[in-house]
């Protein structure tokens, strides 16, 4: 707080917690650029074409860690 400046902390990005509470962001992701439907949703809104749109946001997900696998016990009746 002295010094004004931002404090950087550090995260374990392969933690369960960290791939859980990015699932909640509203953000893109890998796997919407997979479903034309979707992407061509967000060309649209964003007034550009579909090629343009992958071409300008594509690195936002480009070193995207891969989605939490949660490996649940089974529930036995």
């Amino acid at each position: 707080p002295v010094t004004g400046k931002t404090r950087v902390r550090m995260v374990d990005i392969h933690s369960t917690r960290y791939g859980i509470s990015r699932r909640y962001q509203i953000r893109l992701r890998r796997d919407d650029f997979d479903h034309f439907i979707e992407l061509e949703k967000y060309a649209k809104i964003s007034n550009m074409t579909v090629e343009d749109f992958k071409q300008r946001f594509h690195y936002v997900v480009a070193n995207e860690p891969p989605p939490v696998v949660l490996n649940l016990p089974s529930v036995e009746n």
